[in-house]
């Protein structure tokens, strides 16, 4: 290797098998540029997305690729940087370091490829094949891929005032000088230079920073690209070293997605060991299978009755995208925890018939326990230093990145997870550039996309915009989207096409209905509806929640399976404690128990008012429930009571009545409606009134009325024909809303229009490029996905025999056993922990908290000790800073008693 910059090195953290203490830069360099070449090679659909996206030709995107990669880490050649290892810097160099402060080696990367490497002849023609002055445009798209490659770890950076003599020694620019001279030799070797200017590479640079940290984080990897002595040449330790090692580590690791099925049919969607039988896909099932696929990105939006088979129907679309060559996998996003769960059940079953027979396709739930992604990429990440303040090294990042079980997804062929870990893909949050990359390459399936607030609203439509721009599909879920929200969704999709959508009208179109929508245009396809789903839905006002007791205990006593969803977890609660006295077989189910209690209840409300329940089993059993039951979970009561809600979610929670056909049912369906009959005239506190908890759940009261009055003004709703039109009665832009509630309504609209606002500016700009907006990047756990009042993460603890052990004690790996532990809680409810009284406690707290991992600090350990039959209790602080006593069990989950009050 040169002398002249073989001293400088890249890496120096070893690992107990190392036989060099340090790994020289310029080497690492080229196992990060050898690794995204192999990618590349290795991933045709991957070249092909990058020639696409840049416009270039695929020897060129070879050529840029290698000298980005090669130069993302041109930063470290700062003597700032390289008097992290003292000792190192000492005999390198001779003496101490006695420059400024180090601004981070990516920071400094920015400065010296911008005002010294950017403006070589040599780069110049390495890119471009000419150093004319004419070549200026190609440059500046140059930098673009630059600018993301050098900005690898996890978001943008700007150099500020920083200049060349602020950031490098003459002693260390020499070395700088002479490893990009023999770089661009090695350069002649691979691709090919552009022959002519190309276009903006914005959009190009999305795609490259993700590409980035994934290469970064594999060549930093020693299993994989061990210490060297600066033994060797370039080309010699490429050839030998570099280029096998990186064609190794892409395999192990399985970064290359498996095979798509060729051929794509519902049989290939049918469980293990049922192949051979009748398939008879639903309508909907088999509009997906007919419909014209049509030229680049894909947006469907499929719109049919809970039961009709969306699920399968998205997967079957996915499923001939992916056998098209359009898609490399897909991601499953959905509204909240408990139905990402449910709809993980499903596609583990179902998900290899989109793959290739021989292949071993990865499928990962975003919050599950799995190590499956850490396991395959070998990384279980010793705990490394940081070389620079605020800068991760690649191989810690990587590591803390593949232990939080949310991130995982971004890396499988099949990922399944809430839409809060979709949406970070095109917000400021760090390391969003590799969940991005992971989106585009997959078909992106959003259900439940009528569930979404302004808000979220606004980050989805940004996250389409990008998913587009960048070639890829997406498939929207709703049984009650009202014609407002689809065309925002189609407007998000086009502009990232930069296409336009055709004037649609609102609110006639036929339902059930399947829309496509892509760059050559689109198209609608009228459903039929599936005859089984066909009914008369009655609809019975019950005048107040006093009442609803009665009714439960009537219909379990005849032996129905019965369901009465709240509207908030302590409205619930209140339910469960009227009506267990009569039934103390009934079920309390909501958001506020700890993971592994809430995960036991998912089982055992699957089992008993599932597809698969008998008679027997469902007979007299009662479940009472918030909004959890109303989205993605296959139950089937044979009584439904709700509190009112908006039209969509009384649509939805009526969609697990009757669900399937039981022998048993006679007559109709009836929904049994909570609240008062909607008169004309209602006064502002009307909703209020009956629902002093609900208020803020639902705080446009003037759509609750409307509900009400469509619902009384029918009696009875025959689906699916009038589905369309009561979401339209409600939300449509012509209804009328009552004086009384104009101004809940109006100061509800204004809060949309202020949240969509926020999601506005909260939303990555796409057409300003990845190095475009630098400002405030925070942790993925930071930024917000969803608005509402802070909450608290609690991590609930046994305090027993002097022993201090997490609440979910069936998970033998502790750490775990912890995360099973955890539910939120307001934090105005719970702000803090008082500090325990007794010492033994307070060192047994430590001591736990010592062996989780750093990112999870935030997080209050409560220490709760037992007063009954399995009840435990805490004290915690209020936001107030009032003390307030936390009870807990297994059956009713967290309750919070005031002891002020």
């Amino acid at each position: 290797m040169n002398e002249v910059y073989s001293r400088l090195w890249g890496k120096a953290r070893p690992d107990e098998y190392a036989s060099e203490q340090s790994h020289p830069l310029a080497y690492h360099c080229l196992d990060v540029a050898a690794v995204g070449l192999a990618l590349l090679r290795a991933d045709s659909r991957l070249k092909e997305r990058l020639v696409r996206l840049s416009g270039l030709a695929p020897a060129v995107v070879e050529r840029w690729l290698f000298v980005a990669l090669a130069l993302h880490d041109i930063g470290k050649f700062a003597p700032a940087f390289q008097a992290k290892q003292p000792e190192i810097f000492a005999a390198s160099f001779g003496g101490d370091y006695r420059g400024g402060h180090s601004n981070g080696h990516d920071q400094d990367g920015l400065v010296l490829w911008r005002e010294c490497a950017k403006n070589r002849s040599d780069i110049t023609g390495a890119f471009h094949g000419t150093a004319e002055p004419a070549a200026s445009r190609v440059m500046r798209a140059v930098d673009t891929w630059l600018s993301a490659a050098i900005c690898h770890h996890g978001k943008p950076r700007d150099p500020g005032d920083l200049r060349l003599k602020d950031v490098i020694q003459d002693t260390q620019l020499q070395a700088l000088d002479a490893y990009i001279g023999d770089l661009v030799d090695m350069a002649a070797a691979i691709g090919q230079p552009l022959a002519a200017a190309p276009h903006s590479q914005k959009i190009m640079s999305w795609q490259i920073a993700g590409l980035a940290v994934l290469a970064d984080w594999i060549g930093s990897n020693q299993g994989w690209f061990p210490y060297s002595a600066p033994t060797m040449d370039l080309p010699t330790y490429w050839q030998h070293h570099a280029w096998p090692q990186a064609e190794r580590a892409i395999r192990i690791a399985g970064v290359v997605s498996a095979s798509s099925t060729s051929t794509m049919d519902f049989a290939a969607l049918l469980p293990v060991g049922t192949v051979g039988r009748l398939v008879v896909p639903s309508p909907l099932q088999a509009a997906v299978a007919g419909i014209d696929l049509g030229a680049g990105p894909q947006l469907f939006i499929a719109e049919d009755q809970t039961g009709a088979g969306k699920t399968e129907a998205a997967l079957m679309l996915a499923g001939r995208l992916m056998a098209a060559g359009r898609a490399e996998g897909l991601f499953v996003a959905l509204p909240t925890m408990a139905t990402a769960n449910a709809m993980y059940a499903r596609c583990e079953r179902l998900y290899r018939g989109l793959f290739a027979a021989a292949e071993t396709p990865s499928i990962v739930l975003a919050h599950s326990r799995s190590r499956m992604v850490r396991e395959r990429l070998a990384m279980e990440g010793r705990k490394e230093a940081d070389y620079d303040p605020g800068i991760e090294t690649a191989s810690a990042a990587c590591a803390r990145w593949l232990a939080d079980d949310r991130r995982k997804s971004a890396l499988a062929d099949c990922g399944i997870g809430t839409v809060d870990q979709a949406v970070l893909a095109v917000m400021p949050s760090k390391f969003q550039s590799l969940r991005l990359a992971g989106l585009a390459r997959k078909v992106l399936i959003l259900d439940e996309v009528h569930a979404h607030d302004a808000y979220l609203r606004k980050l989805v439509c940004g996250l389409l915009k990008f998913q587009a721009a960048l070639g890829g599909s997406a498939i929207l879920l709703s049984a009650t989207l009202p014609a407002t929200q689809r065309r925002a969704y189609m407007q998000a999709f086009a502009e990232g096409l930069d296409a336009d959508i055709e004037t649609a009208t609102e609110g006639d179109e036929p339902y059930p209905l399947l829309t496509r929508f892509a760059g050559d245009g689109g198209r609608t396809v009228a459903v039929q509806a599936v005859i089984a789903l066909k009914r008369r839905l009655e609809t019975v006002f019950v005048p107040n929640a006093g009442a609803a007791p009665a009714l439960v205990a009537a219909a379990a006593r005849a032996g129905k399976a019965v369901c009465w969803i709240r509207n908030t977890v302590a409205d619930a609660m209140e339910a469960y404690e009227a009506v267990r006295p009569g039934f103390p077989q009934a079920i309390l189910f909501h958001a506020r128990f700890a993971m592994g209690d809430r995960l036991d209840k998912e089982v055992e409300v699957q089992a008993l008012f599932g597809k698969r329940s008998t008679p027997e089993m469902r007979a007299g059993r009662v479940l009472i429930a918030t909004q959890v039951a109303e989205q993605s979970l296959d139950l089937d009561f044979d009584v439904m009571i709700s509190d009112l809600a908006p039209i969509d979610a009384l649509i939805q929670r009526a969609g697990r009545l009757w669900r399937h056909v039981r022998a048993e049912r006679e007559g109709n369906p009836i929904l049994y409606v909570v609240s008062d009959m909607p008169g004309e005239g209602p006064d502002s506190n009307w909703y209020a009134r009956q629902y002093r908890r609900a208020a803020k759940v639902y705080p446009d009261h003037a759509r609750l009325w409307l509900t009400a009055r469509e619902l009384a003004r029918r009696g009875a709703i025959d689906l699916p024909q009038d589905a369309r039109a009561v979401i339209e009665a409600v939300y449509g832009p012509d209804v009328e809303i009552p004086e009384g509630l104009e101004g809940r309504h109006f100061e509800a609209e204004g809060g949309s229009m202020a949240t969509s606002r926020l999601a506005a500016f909260n939303t990555l700009k796409l057409e300003d490029g990845y190095a475009g907006e630098v400002g405030l990047w925070e942790s993925d756990l930071l930024v917000p996905t969803r608005l509402g009042e802070k909450q608290s993460l609690l991590r609930l603890g046994r305090w027993r025999d002097g022993i201090l052990s997490p609440w979910c004690q069936t998970e033998p790996d502790p750490w775990q056993a912890w995360r099973l532990s955890e539910v939120t809680i307001l934090q105005r409810h719970v702000a803090a922990v008082p500090e325990p009284s007794e010492r033994r406690l307070a060192d047994a707290i430590a001591a736990v908290k010592q062996s989780w991992p750093e990112r999870y600090d935030d997080s209050l350990l409560i220490p709760m000790t037992k007063v009954g039959e399995g009840e435990w209790t805490a004290l915690v602080l209020m936001a107030s800073n009032a003390l307030a006593s936390l009870f807990y069990n297994e059956e009713s989950g967290l309750r919070i008693v005031d002891t002020q009050k």
